[in-house]
């Protein structure tokens, strides 16, 4: 009889070793399968990238005069208020020091020195606000007109983040209004949030419509550090996060690092 029993508990105990082993194996090629379906949708997926567009500032002299100092270079960051530009009119120059020597006996002299010295900040260019120097147009030493472009610069503040999308896209980030990208050059991850459209590609026989659509930083200081025209791509909100990923997926990454290493 304790052998009877003792032969019963051991073929259970191989029946369930089979049906675990049978089962563990079924279960890895189905998920091995699985996850090759989703890798390999995960590769071939178009990204969806934006780019970054900066306020051009175009700045010019108000009055003619020769460049006396560039104070500043190209990709040079610059504060409001800086410097970047000095232009002397030899003329007035030599006027001044001529009233100089008869300001203090001829008020009328010295009331025209006033005047001229008055107008030292005409032959100034500052910076308007904080940004980059893009392009720089003219060389010391050169005689310029009035209102000829100097130099150029991009802004800091009111950065934009534009791309063109598909009415499926559109529809989507109009929901969400705020979305993830990721930036490859600082490898890390900023929030954006749609602030409108601003052209519509009308649908032809080739391709279906596209919207130019726009967004900025949720924190705006972030966009002072990125360069007019970089990229930056679309990813999944909380896709690093395994409770928001989608069953397939977490089976995927489950897989990808217990068995495959990835």
């Amino acid at each position: 009889m304790p052998r009877t029993i003792f032969a019963e508990i051991k073929q259970w105990l191989i029946n369930s070793a089979y049906f675990v082993a049978v089962f563990v194996l079924a279960f890895g090629i189905a998920t091995q399968a699985l996850v090759r379906r989703v890798n390999g949708y995960e590769a071939t997926k178009k990204p969806l990238f934006f780019s970054i567009n900066k306020e051009n500032i175009i700045l010019s002299n108000s009055v003619a005069g020769r460049i006396e100092n560039v104070a500043v270079s190209t990709g040079e960051h610059v504060h409001k208020g800086d410097l970047l530009v000095s232009i002397v009119d030899d003329s007035m120059t030599q006027r001044i020091i001529a009233l100089k020597g008869l300001a203090n006996n001829n008020i009328s002299a010295e009331t025209e020195l006033e005047t001229l010295k008055s107008r030292v900040g005409e032959y100034e260019i500052r910076a308007p606000r904080d940004g980059v120097i893009y392009y720089i147009s003219a060389a010391e030493g050169s005689y310029l007109n009035a209102s000829s472009p100097i130099l150029t610069m991009f802004a800091d503040s009111n950065v934009k983040i534009m791309g063109m999308v598909n009415q499926e896209q559109y529809t989507k980030i109009q929901q969400n209004k705020e979305i993830d990208v990721y930036s490859p050059r600082f490898e890390q991850v900023y929030k954006i949030i749609f602030t409108g459209v601003g052209r519509v590609q009308a649908a032809t026989n080739y391709e279906e419509s596209k919207f130019e659509i726009q967004f900025r930083f949720a924190d705006e200081e972030n966009g002072a550090a990125f360069i007019e025209g970089e990229q930056l791509e679309m990813i999944a909100r909380n896709d690093t996060d395994d409770a928001a990923l989608k069953p397939s997926f977490r089976i995927a990454k489950l897989w990808n690092n217990m068995i495959l290493g990835d």
